[in-house]
């Protein structure tokens, strides 16, 4: 499991390229980063409109829940939280199922509930080596996982990347309340960690409050008594970059690299 950060600035090299990604900075920091133009590309997180250059897209504009962690206590924390949930999380301590972070050793096995999730519900998963690193909250029964969320680490914020859970119809034959119970623990848990390591917020990751077909995981992560806000995402690639990627794209179409 990754260690908390002490930054949330990240840079990564390959084949001569600079890649930045900036979580949640205050918009002057952003600022005096993309004045230094040090990167070949720049992706930048945050819950501030921030004016930039004009060669910087936003790419998105989405609404989040962000759970405050610095200011409260466990309990508060739980009352915060519905009613049904936080009767459930205290219901979650008969299940005889263990909560846990997931340490780097079991980490494939959380990422295999988390792959399979995602084709349950037709989506594309991430790779394992971006999964790797992310910081998973996991509930184990009998040994075997059936339940995670996975967070990236883009401090002062601990951000949800994933919530998935073994589903009806699978190999593992555990009640779905039981999981149900075991999902809403592991935010619980989640808060926990974010409060004593320093984050400011668990963010939940983002809502539709328009689209039918997202009204229940809407409504899923309004119940953790979290505050509704903006997210924006920014981002830039130089020339050189943007060129580099056009002609990898044709390649993989003939040669497959």
């Amino acid at each position: 499991m990754p260690r908390p950060s002490a930054t949330m600035i990240r840079r990564k090299h390959y084949l001569g390229f600079t890649v930045v990604t900036v979580y949640y900075e205050p918009p002057t920091t952003v600022q005096e980063i993309v004045r230094t133009k040090d990167f070949s590309a720049i992706g930048i997180f945050t819950y501030d409109s921030i004016d930039l250059p004009d060669e910087y897209v936003r790419t998105r504009s989405v609404l989040t829940i962000r759970v405050p962690t610095l200011d409260v206590e466990d309990g508060v924390f739980l009352e915060r939280f519905r009613k049904s949930y936080r009767n459930e999380i205290k219901r979650s301590d008969s299940d005889r199922v263990k909560f846990s972070i997931v340490r780097e050793e079991d980490t494939r096995e959380a990422y295999d509930v988390y792959r399979q999730f995602e084709t349950l519900q037709k989506r594309s998963a991430y790779p394992f080596s971006f999964f790797k690193d992310l910081i998973v909250f996991v509930a184990n029964s009998g040994g075997i996982p059936v339940s995670i969320v996975a967070c990236i680490d883009a401090r002062p914020v601990l951000k949800v990347f994933a919530i998935a859970s073994v589903r009806h119809g699978s190999q593992i034959q555990v009640e779905q309340a039981i999981i149900g119970r075991a999902s809403k623990r592991l935010i619980f848990n989640a808060c926990q960690y974010a409060r004593e390591n320093k984050y400011e917020y668990l963010d939940l990751a983002y809502i539709d409050t328009v689209k039918s077909e997202r009204a229940g995981i809407t409504a899923y992560k309004q119940g953790f008594g979290g505050e509704t806000v903006m997210e924006y995402h920014y981002e830039y690639a130089s020339r050189i970059l943007k060129l580099f990627r056009v002609v990898r794209g044709i390649a993989r179409q003939y040669i497959h690299v």
